[in-house]
Formats: C-alpha cells, structure tokens, sequence
C-alpha cells in the first residue's frame, strides 16, 4: 500500500528509510506517479497504472482484462520532481490513447542499451585510439551511467538537452555533490558540458556496430559559446614566477622551467624521455603514440633546456624518464598539482592553470611579431584554428597598417592644401 503525499523536492529529501525492503508512496497530483524507497537509501520514481488489454489468467486463476504497468522514470535526486511529473504524464497520455507504454518498454528491452553501447565504444575504439579515453570513463561515470539500461531509442533529444544545460549551469546533482564552491565551478561549466556533449555524439556515431541505425539525439541541441583563454604571464609576472621556481625543490624547479620554456604540453613534459632526446643538436622528438595529434612532434630546446638536461642526466644517471618518480606506477611523475599551488602562492599568482606556461610561449611569440604559422610549429598545433587565440596579441602589423593608412590621408590633405593655395 502507497502512502498519499505531494511530491516535493524538499520533502522527498527527508523521507525515512524503512528498515528493511522498500516502501511507495503516490503523488495526488499526477495520476501513476509514485516512488520506491529502499531501505539501502535509493528512491526511484516509477509509473504504476492499470491498462485494459486481453484477457488473461493469473496464476492464482483470476482472469483479468489487461495488465498493471510499472516503469521506472529515474532516480532521486538525478531527476527532478517535475520531470517525473513530465514522464508519468506522457506515459498517461499513451495510456488515454489506447496505447499499452508497457509495450514500447518491453520492445526497447530487445535494443541495445546505452551502457552497452558504451561498453563498445570503449573496447572497440576509445581504448585503443584515444590517449583521454579514461577522461572519457570518468564523464561516464558521473553524468551518463544513469543511462545504463535505457535503451537506445529512449534516450531523446530533451534528455540530452537537459543534461547539457544542467552541466553547462553547474546545478547537475553530481556536480553539486562534488564541488562546494560553486563560484569556482562556474567558470568552466560551458566547456565541461559541451565535451560532454561530444562525447555521448561520439558514442551514438559508434551505434551502427551494434545494430542500432536510429537518430543521434546530439543533434540539434545547440553548444555553449566558449570563450578562447588567454591567460599568459606578463613581464612582472614571469620574473615572480621565475623567482618562486628558485625556491622549490630541485625535481620541480627543472620540471616546470622546462614547460614554460619549451611549450611543450604538461603530459609530454612528465613523460619526456633520455632517449628522445638530441641534447647535441637540441631537439626532443615526441612519438606518435605521445603526440595528442597523433603525430610525431619535433620539439626545439633552447640552451636553458638544455642546460637543465644535461645537469639533470649527470645528476640522475640516465634511465628510461627525464623526471622520473619512483612513487608513480608510470615511473615518471604524475601529479604536480600540489607542488604548482606551493609554486603560485610563492610567486603570488592568481588564476594560473599549468597549460598557461605552454600558452606563455606562444603569447610572447606572438607579442614579437613571429608568425601564427611558426607560433603553431613550436606548438605542435596541427591546424591553424589553434593557434588563432594568439593573433590578436601581435598588434605591431595592425599598427604599421593604420599608421602607414593615416600617413597617406594626411598626405593627400597637405597635397590638396598646397594646391589650393
């Protein structure tokens, strides 16, 4: 038996757990809509009607007409009360239509779901050709393994669309849960949500391996605008940096001066090897399989790299890693985080991320006048559109262009003076 209450967010928060097995309790304001508690704390929303149908004979030897109907609309608090309203209603309507929703459930059960499209796509391509597919694992895990056993045509375009813009706004529940400072999460929101979106396009691409040849609910849910980061060190800047660097360990000091003095990415840096590297004629070859374009990448190292590296060799005494850790399952270090936050607080730095020395670089390429293309090559930028962010830096051709532009007016003003004289 359901016990009647009004569904309310706050309320549903504080239900009691029974102490064992599970308890319903019904919405009077939404026909079939109630919720499951279970004693382990989980709360599922559910649409419970009877819908007339043939007849059929219970085992008890009853014979009825039709069937009870029991789907599950989603987890609380992973769905909101409204959206329960909204899926018990559209069920309702089904219903008042003559249609058994009991029907469209039992032939999606025969469709793949989307955890096993995502078991595909993991196996059959991220692991194998995506250097980030763990990254890939953990936006699963966070937002879309609520998808699990929906299959494949259940998941719609308002599904995707609200997950997006829930991520995109920071008040997904599992962002929620996760972070506490919510001012500090809002800066990058935009861009969390729109690689999320990428990623569920990318998995439905792979669901023709599967049989599944339906529409890809990606489509027509429109992106965030993301704004390019420029953030680089200033003058000022570079020499707090610098000085700060002086202070810390050894390992850090050579580890961070060498990504902001080669561009080189952080992941490439940490796994930077003795023999990939030509100290004679200083170059660093990063490998393919290194490279995020999947490209080999030529690195050139200025005489402070190799100054640092020919220390650092003499020092360790070779091995397989430049900055090796023996505290690392890779055997090279893996996560300066802490030491970069000892590193900006010394220096006195505010809202500079790592992958800023790599921007630097370019930054300061870019401010003395070398080209987009050249800045793009020292980067390892494999198309023009990345190093773009950088041309609005270089503002010497714009100047030569307007004074050279004015120059002419002012001319041409004195020539038509002088002859009017």
């Amino acid at each position: 038996m359901a016990t009647q209450t009004r569904f309310l967010q706050s309320r549903i928060n504080k239900l009691p757990l029974p102490e064992h097995g599970r308890t319903y309790y019904r919405d009077p304001e939404t026909p079939g809509l109630q919720l499951c508690v279970w004693a382990s704390g989980l709360k599922v929303y559910e649409y419970c009607r009877w819908v007339k149908g043939a007849k059929r004979t219970l085992k008890c030897g009853r014979v009825v007409h039709g069937e009870a109907v029991r789907i599950k609309l989603g987890n609380h608090p992973e769905i909101s009360v409204a959206q329960a309203r909204n899926l018990a209603e559209l069920h309702s309507g089904k219903r008042a239509n003559g249609t058994n929703p009991a029907d469209a459930m039992r032939a999606m059960r025969k469709e793949p779901t989307f955890g096993e499209l995502w078991k595909h796509y993991l196996e059959a391509h991220a692991k194998g050709k995506k250097r980030s597919w763990e990254e890939d694992v953990r936006q699963y895990d966070t937002y879309l393994s609520p998808w699990a056993n929906t299959g494949l045509a259940g998941i719609s375009q308002s599904d995707v669309r609200w997950i997006h813009s829930q991520v995109g706004a920071g008040e997904h529940p599992r962002q929620l849960a996760a972070v506490k400072d919510k001012k500090r999460k809002a800066g990058s929101s935009h861009y969390a949500a729109n690689r999320l979106l990428a990623l569920i396009s990318t998995i439905f691409g792979h669901a023709d391996g599967l049989g599944f040849h339906g529409p890809n609910p990606v489509k027509g849910v429109e992106r965030f605008k993301e704004r390019s980061r420029d953030r680089f060190m200033q003058t000022m800047e570079v020499r707090r940096f610098l000085d700060a660097l002086e202070e810390a360990d050894e390992l850090w000091r050579d580890f961070f001066k060498v990504a902001l003095l080669t561009g080189a990415r952080r992941s490439n840096v940490q796994a930077m090897k003795w023999d990939d590297l030509e100290l004679d004629r200083g170059l660093w070859r990063i490998s393919e399989d290194e490279a995020k374009g999947g490209e080999p990448i030529i690195v050139v190292l200025v005489p402070a790299v190799v100054e640092i590296l020919r220390r650092r060799l003499i020092e360790t005494g070779g091995g397989v890693y430049v900055f090796a850790s023996r505290e690392s399952r890779s055997g090279h270090i893996s996560e300066p985080k802490s030491a970069w936050k000892k590193i900006l607080a010394a220096a006195n730095l505010d809202g500079l991320r790592m992958h800023d020395l790599r921007r630097t670089l370019g930054s300061w390429q870019a401010l003395a006048g070398v080209s987009l293309a050249i800045i793009g090559r020292s980067l390892g930028h494999k198309s023009l559109q990345a190093t773009q962010v950088y041309a609005r830096l270089n503002v010497d051709p714009i100047r030569e262009s307007v004074t050279a532009a004015t120059a002419a007016m002012l001319g041409a003003g004195s020539v038509a003076g002088d002859k009017g004289e």
